[in-house]
């Protein structure tokens, strides 16, 4: 494998393990710090798949 691809891929593993590191309660206490408020509309959160990302199993919040 190319150094490059070598060397992108280990970045790419780093970020993803500092992903998984998210303590997500703590992140959305922080989002909520900001003054976001949820309004349900599920323009921010809707994948392309039309469920949110973080609940693939369960439906939108909007109701779609």
């Amino acid at each position: 494998m190319p150094p490059q691809k070598e060397m992108r891929i280990a970045i790419l593993k780093k970020d993803l393990d500092n992903a998984l590191r998210i303590d997500e309660i703590k992140l959305a206490d922080r989002i909520k710090a900001t003054g976001f408020k949820c309004r349900k509309c599920a323009q921010c959160c809707m994948s392309e798949s039309g469920r949110t990302p973080a609940k693939e199993n369960e439906p939108c919040d909007s109701g779609r």
